[in-house]
């Protein structure tokens, strides 16, 4: 007998049911951690779930960084250094939670450098590095905190590492070259920023660099030269007030206000920014932040009053005034507390203590200066304004050698026929109480030396 069709359609449903309701039960069986070992699924699930809150934090620390040098009004500035310490807590909370992520490292080393503290961005850094070697952006980072932390052999081998591995070379020949010039390497920097030249003709900041060591070894026309050719490129305000010091010394005071003005436009009392393209970063971590002026204290009331301290006394007392010389110096002594033997920090501080009239620090400052780094001739200049009638024309003297034809100051050669104390007992750098014999030959030798660039 057949059975009725109902009763076959109801037994199909039946079997369907059951089928179903397996499938599901093996599919939720299948899917819960549990049927993993139970330590390998939770491993799994938290480090996915962390690194995906890490990552987020990240992106929205990234957002505040860039927010920083975004703007250039007065009104931001609270803004800016908000944005800076939010960045700051976001990334420290992402490595909380995920203390294997590069990203927080690299971007907190980054964002603690830009507060200038360089003993906490070392170590994060090397951390990013050590979780992520192959990320040339890290290794690039890592070599900037050397370099900030006054390791500049260590930042050469670094970045001579990743010349070998990247595709754009010019950016890091730049550092290089930075790293050079705060060795006093004068030759191999200026040799070193040719090479970015090269690689790139339109590198403003190739440019920059071969101005600022020619301006150090005291070749003021070929570094007004590289100067304007850096702003016809692209304008940065510490160029404009490179060419105003040129300009000073030169004896074109007109000219040197002009740049004065121009930096004042530019950059006012905000800090100057700059695409860190220009040194090999990614536009996605571009947070305009030049890390290569950190170590420029000059300003342009201290360079007005240094540069009328011989002819203008009372006016250079006035522009002294205005310019927070204190606080300037006490961050010029911060600075060589950690890097007592960095000639270019040495040569800082005589610049501010001759604007301030302290003519016997200024003295001791930029002889230790020129002593650490023979090839730095600029300082003679500022010793002859620094020494005046007692001792000037022997610095002028010196620099002449040396520069035979250079324009400078109708205030310079008018020392040469004054009269004078003998300089000679002046010139070496006051760091020991005794020489052998040996040793004063070498310092003669080493103050006599030709510039780097004839």
């Amino acid at each position: 007998m057949a059975p009725d069709a109902p009763y076959i359609v109801s037994m199909k449903k039946r079997i369907l049911l059951a089928g179903l309701s397996c499938l599901i039960g093996l599919s939720n069986f299948v899917s819960s951690p549990v049927f993993l070992l139970p330590a390998q699924g939770q491993v799994e699930y938290w480090n996915n779930e962390a690194r995906k809150r890490s990552q987020n934090l990240s992106s929205s620390a990234l957002n505040h960084l860039k927010n920083i040098n975004a703007g250039k009004k007065r009104s931001r500035s609270g803004k800016q250094a908000g944005d800076l310490v939010e960045a700051v807590r976001l990334l420290e909370k992402a490595i909380q939670i995920d203390p294997e992520d590069p990203l927080p490292h690299y971007l907190l080393g980054i964002a603690l450098a830009m507060q200038e503290k360089y003993d906490k961005t070392l170590p994060l850094l090397q951390k990013a590095n050590k979780l992520d070697p192959r990320e040339e952006e890290i290794l690039l980072a890592t070599g900037l905190a050397q370099h900030l932390s006054g390791n500049y052999e260590k930042a050469i081998s670094i970045w001579q590492k990743l010349l070998s591995r990247t595709s754009r070379k010019a950016p890091i020949l730049v550092c290089i070259g930075h790293a050079r010039l705060r060795q006093g390497e004068l030759e191999e920097a200026v040799e070193t920023f040719s090479m970015a030249h090269e690689q790139e003709p339109g590198l403003q900041a190739a440019h920059e660099g071969m101005a600022k060591v020619y301006f150090i070894a005291g070749d003021l026309e070929k570094a007004r030269v590289a100067a304007e050719h850096a702003q016809s490129i692209e304008s940065y305000p510490p160029v404009e007030l490179l060419l105003a010091e040129i300009a000073f010394l030169e004896g074109d005071r007109s000219s040197a206000e002009n740049h004065l003005k121009a930096w004042k436009r530019g950059s006012g009392k905000t800090k100057p920014n700059k695409s860190m393209t220009q040194i090999g970063f990614s536009r996605q971590h571009d947070f305009r932040w030049d890390p290569f002026i950190v170590d420029d204290f000059d300003s342009a009331e201290a360079m007005r009053a240094r540069n009328s301290i011989r002819q203008a006394p009372e006016k250079a007392s006035r522009y002294a005034g205005k310019s927070s010389l204190r606080s300037i110096e006490a961050k010029v002594d911060t600075a060589l507390s950690s890097k007592p033997s960095d000639f270019y920090l040495k040569h800082q501080k005589g610049l501010i203590a001759l604007a301030g009239g302290n003519k016997e620090e200024a003295l001791k400052s930029l002889r230790e200066s020129i002593s650490m780094c023979p090839g730095n001739q600029v300082d003679l200049l500022n010793l002859v304004l620094a020494s005046g009638n007692l001792g000037g024309g022997a610095w002028l003297k010196r620099y002449r050698s040396v520069y035979p034809d250079a324009r400078l100051a109708s205030t310079f050669d008018s020392l040469v026929a004054a009269p004078e104390a003998d300089s000679t007992k002046e010139t070496p750098a006051p760091q020991k109480k005794s020489q052998n014999p040996d040793e004063k030959k070498t310092e003669k030798k080493a103050e006599s030396a030709p510039s780097p660039f004839d």
